[in-house]
């Protein structure tokens, strides 16, 4: 499957070099460990939405921190607060329903929209690619590898887009990325290696 022009097999030898060699940003260790820690300690919730969508539950909790530092009273959409429909991209999600939202009814119209629901390939490459995705392709437009996936490693040192679809060349993300993370909980045994 591709989206935005990109596809899974020919990512694959960059999200697998990027990993293999991703090594953690030293000052940035304990932030971490921290964010790994919060994933895990929301796995029984990740679990039952992994029950219901196919998406494993660490890839839901690596999302989840991603848009809200693990916050069950926000949109894993985008962050915003489930009281009302999203205001930021992208807005006025989820379509159905009534607000205020559980996290749980956002979260499994957030992984239909963005096409998590029924995809397979949860190997390493196709579970870096959904998180991609996720958040957009466009920092490879700008030859920068994603902070969504490589912050705090050293493949992203800065870059990027301080507002929705705006590019700064001096930004620097201040969050964790997702493959960062994953590395993490699989050198730490939270979870299995990915193949």
């Amino acid at each position: 499957m591709a989206k935005a022009g990109f596809s899974v097999v020919a990512l694959k030898p960059e999200y697998e070099n990027l990993y293999g060699s991703c090594n953690f940003v030293a000052v940035r260790v304990p932030e971490i460990s921290a964010g790994a820690t919060k994933i895990k300690n929301g796995q029984a919730r990740y679990a039952k939405l992994a029950a219901t969508t196919g998406v494993p539950w660490y890839v839901i909790g690596l999302l989840h921190y991603r848009e809200s530092t693990c916050n069950f009273e926000k949109h894993l959409y985008n962050g915003d607060p489930l009281k009302k429909r999203t205001t930021h991209y992208p807005p006025g999600r989820p379509k159905d329903g009534a607000p205020p939202f559980t996290f749980e009814f956002s979260a499994e119209r957030a992984l239909k929209d963005e096409g998590f629901s029924g995809w397979k390939d949860w190997s390493l490459a196709g579970t870096l690619f959904r998180c991609e995705s996720f958040n957009g392709f466009g920092f490879r437009a700008h030859n920068v590898h994603t902070p969504y996936l490589w912050g705090f490693s050293q493949h992203y040192t800065g870059g990027g887009f301080p507002r929705d679809h705006v590019w700064s060349d001096t930004y620097v993300n201040k969050q964790c990325g997702c493959a960062t993370l994953l590395k993490w909980m699989e050198v730490h045994a939270m979870i299995a290696p990915l193949a």
